[in-house]
This record gives structure tokens, sequence and C-alpha cells, in this order.
């Protein structure tokens, strides 16, 4: 009995049929069920309750679905066989790292000391480039509206020249110009993204998540109790409990 679930014939997938009645399908996902448990789902606007569910492998998909057993008559259990669980590994681990990789890439695009930028916007110097020597935070725009944003200090070439202030000698860009950071783009910013720490980042959740997967040999949490579910279940102080 790896999923028993009921489905409404009103619905024929997200298509409204306005059939009555339900259809009861037994033993489905037979080597793809990857977790059963139970969540919080909000019924009302005001309204939680706690919900079976089983989290299965969709062939047709390739992707998880996941399952509601909240119904009485309805069961299941774990059963996913290892290249089930190799097929949602890989998906998870896409998934995952297309995240790292686009807060990386995020993180890459914000101008900071070093970066090469070039400016795209604004009333001066438009289609300058050079590299940011000086993060200012300043207030831009004026009154109620302003707001706190970095001011870049952006030379345009290498040339330098030795300065003195108050008797201490200083090397100053000559190029200098000075961009609201709103105003310029990082030059390349995916070559700047390290991959093999997005990867490793990638790995390292991707085996947290399927490692609390029950009957997988990574190590599991050991605070998991419960890995089958079936219906009927009660409510206790301890949350539902699967009938024996």
């Amino acid at each position: 009995m790896p999923v028993t679930y009921i489905t409404s014939n009103a619905w024929d997938g997200d298509k409204w049929t306005g059939n009555t009645g339900t259809t009861v399908h037994t033993d489905q996902y037979v080597g793809a069920v990857l977790d059963v448990g139970t969540e919080t789902v909000q019924v009302m606007s005001d309204v939680w309750e706690d919900r079976r569910y089983a989290l299965v492998w969709d062939v047709d998909r390739n992707d998880t679905r996941k399952i509601d057993l909240s119904s009485e008559g309805t069961s299941g259990k774990v059963d996913a066989t290892p290249e089930t669980v190799a097929l949602y590994r890989a998906k998870v681990y896409d998934m995952v790292y297309r995240r790292h990789y686009d807060h990386a890439l995020n993180y890459m695009r914000k101008p900071r000391v070093g970066s090469i930028v070039t400016v795209k916007r604004g009333r001066r110097n438009v289609g300058s480039k050079g590299v940011v020597r000086v993060v200012k935070p300043m207030l831009y725009s004026m009154g109620y509206k302003s707001i706190e944003m970095n001011k870049l200090g952006v030379s345009t070439s290498d040339k330098t020249k030795l300065v003195t202030f108050k008797g201490k000698e200083y090397t100053n860009y000559v190029d200098m110009i000075w961009v609201w950071a709103c105003n310029v783009e990082v030059d390349n910013p995916e070559a700047l993204v390290d991959l093999k720490a997005v990867k490793a980042a990638a790995e390292r959740e991707t085996n947290n998540i399927v490692s609390n997967l029950p009957g997988t040999d990574l190590p599991t949490n050991a605070n998991r109790r419960l890995y089958n579910v079936a219906a009927p279940s009660h409510w206790s102080h301890h949350g539902w409990v699967p009938a024996h």
C-alpha cells in the first residue's frame, strides 16, 4: 500500500468538470513514496489545521507531488527505491544550485571597492568606465524623500598624483568621477561568481534535505520518529498519531 488517496470528480487536474462523487486511488506510486508526514495549512483566513500528506516522485512530471492524506480511508507508506531518491536528489540539487548561484550573482552585481563598473544612468558621465576606489554612504534625494545610498568614487584611469594634506602625503587618482551606486552596473558579474563555492554550498544543502528522508543512507534527523502514516489518525498533545 504505497499510497491510497481520494480525489474529487468535480476536478480534472485544474479544470472544473462539475461531476459529483469521489474516486479512490489504491496502491499508487509504488516505489516512489519519498516521505509521509504532517504539515500545518491555512484553510481559512484565521483557521489552520494539521493535515497528513505523502511526498511522491511523479515520473510523468519529472518532479515531486504532494498528496493529501487527511481523508478517512487514505494511507501512505515510504517505499522509495534508491533510483527514485537519486532522481529526487538531482531535482533538489538543480533547484538549490540555481538559488545559490542567483544569490552569488546578485552579490557580485553590487558595486564595491575594486569592482569594474560602467555608468549606465544619471545626468553626467554616462558611458564612463572605471574601478571603484571609494564607497561612501550619503543621502540620496532631498527632504523626506531622502534615503541613504552609496556614492562611488570611480577612477577612469590608473593615473595618480602625490598630494599633501595637513602635513601628510597621499596618493590620489587623477581621473575620478563620483556617481551614485544605482547609476552603475558591474561589468561581467557572471565571471566573478565563485562556482566552486556555489557548488559546495548546493551540495551541503542538498545532502541536508535528502538526509531527512526516511530510509536514506545519509545521516538522518535523530528527532524524526514517524515514517509511516495510515488513516485514521487522532489528535493528541503530541500531535498526529498514526493508527497501528
